[in-house]
């Protein structure tokens, strides 16, 4: 009789161990569940703190959830956006975990492309190109993008881009025309 009641008292003991265990486990996991929702939107108000309009990001995926899931396209996100905020000259998207600035004043875009260009070398790495994208002056970086935009920039002269508007206009028409 004693030998059965030992059992039992150890198998109350086991299940209590066990329970303490499964609630430890049970806290341990919200906490790391909550402190991983801190990390990834600790950026959410970034925009807010210096008072530029943006969408609201989704925690991981920031603006491009639909993006992800293949809804949409990043240009129809952007696109969407841009409509949305207009009136504002600049606005803010979430790329993923990292804040991004959206231009929509043409003067500020012209500044920086024209005049500050030299402060702005770096374009974001979207995704991995091969070798024939990757010399690309969209792609290149640093002493390599400063190189290839002295050997383009006499190239882009307001007079040459007149001369080659004509020229644009009718391939583009006769391109039109082709589609359609």
């Amino acid at each position: 009789m004693r030998k059965g009641r030992n059992n039992s008292v150890f198998s109350l003991i086991c299940l209590r161990s066990y329970q303490k265990i499964n609630a430890m486990f049970f806290w341990i996991t919200l906490l790391t569940i909550f402190l991983l929702y801190k990390w990834l939107t600790s950026d959410d108000d970034y925009f807010r703190k210096i008072g530029i309009p943006f969408e609201k990001p989704f925690p991981l995926f920031g603006n491009l959830g639909s993006v992800v899931l293949q809804r949409e396209s990043m240009i129809d996100v952007t696109k969407k956006s841009y409509y949305k905020y207009k009136t504002s000259k600049i606005f803010g998207l979430f790329n993923f975990l990292q804040p991004s600035y959206v231009l929509t004043d043409p003067e500020i875009i012209k500044k920086i492309t024209v005049k500050d260009f030299d402060h702005f070398l770096n374009h974001s790495e979207a995704f991995e190109m091969d070798d024939l994208f990757a010399r690309s002056v969209f792609v290149l970086r640093d002493k390599k993008w400063r190189d290839m935009r002295t050997t383009l920039s006499p190239i882009f002269t307001s007079a040459k881009m007149k001369m080659m508007f004509g020229l644009l206009c009718d391939h583009s028409k006769d391109f039109v025309k082709f589609m359609h």
